[in-house]
């Protein structure tokens, strides 16, 4: 937490140093900017304990010693139009898909001579993210630096998760137990505000690459009843069934720093 404050307050005295030196830029060559701009990014995955949800906390075992494979990814559209050569509103969308999956093989720390487990969980879920927000520009021939800050609302869909669990005999390697739990918890939301600072280069005209980061102070409210359904593969005649948990988070925290790739094209 103490981190993320003074990197903010250094994002804040960014903004403010790129809106005061705004008079003086005006006496050097600027870059001719156009009234419009449009792109896209690649954006750094915001971790799902952001915002409260545990993805382990729907798998029936803890994996210690699992692997974990993420396949997530987060694609972002921005729209921006520049009041005038130093001010800029934008509005930034984005969509982020989690896929992660995480696998436990107990024969890689259990000694051998012992049953041992075969885990794995499989988790999806979707955040769709809205920011619009103010910026102020520094631009000096080809190359423009900007800060600001933006709101953010973020709304994230029910996390799913599919978590399989065999126990397996070492004498003969066949199975002897296995169970299969399909898992629903609800999503939420989250609303609050936080500094942006970035650039971007123009490598052909109208044509524009960049990078930037921000973070967020926000309030989070997700999560709710966790509905488990347990099926018994082996043996076959244990009994399944659906089961009721909870977990819920509802606070106020900082979101992690996250990084954005821009392309966009002015016109």
């Amino acid at each position: 937490m103490k981190t993320k404050f003074i990197i903010s307050i250094l994002f804040l005295l960014n903004a403010i140093l790129s809106f005061a030196q705004v008079d003086s830029v005006k006496k050097k060559k600027e870059l001719i900017i156009s009234k419009w701009q449009i792109g896209i990014n690649v954006n750094t995955v915001e971790p799902l304990s952001d915002a409260g949800f545990d993805y382990n906390a729907l798998s029936q075992r803890i994996f210690v010693n699992g692997h974990k494979n993420d396949k997530s990814y987060s694609l972002g559209l921005n729209l921006a139009y520049n009041i005038n050569k130093s001010c800029v509103i934008r509005l930034a969308g984005k969509l982020t898909n989690y896929k992660i999956k995480e696998t436990r093989d107990e024969r890689e720390f259990s000694p051998r001579g012992n049953d041992y487990g075969l885990d794995s969980i499989d988790v999806t879920q979707s955040m769709y993210s809205i920011s619009p927000g103010i910026l102020w520009n520094i631009n000096y021939n080809k190359l423009s630096f900007y800060g600001g800050f933006q709101l953010c609302y973020k709304h994230y869909s029910p996390i799913n998760a599919y978590t399989s669990s065999t126990t397996i005999a070492d004498s003969n390697n066949v199975a002897w137990s296995r169970q299969t739990f399909e898992q629903s918890e609800p999503g939420g939301f989250s609303i609050g505000a936080g500094p942006v600072v970035g650039f971007y280069v123009f490598v052909l005209k109208g044509f524009s690459i960049g990078a930037e980061f921000s973070t967020a102070y926000s309030y989070y409210k997700t999560g709710g009843e966790i509905t488990t359904k347990k099926t018994n593969i082996l043996p076959v005649y244990l009994d399944g069934g659906t089961y009721i948990s909870i977990q819920t988070y509802q606070g106020f925290k900082f979101s992690s720093m996250l990084a954005t790739i821009n392309m966009s094209i002015s016109f």
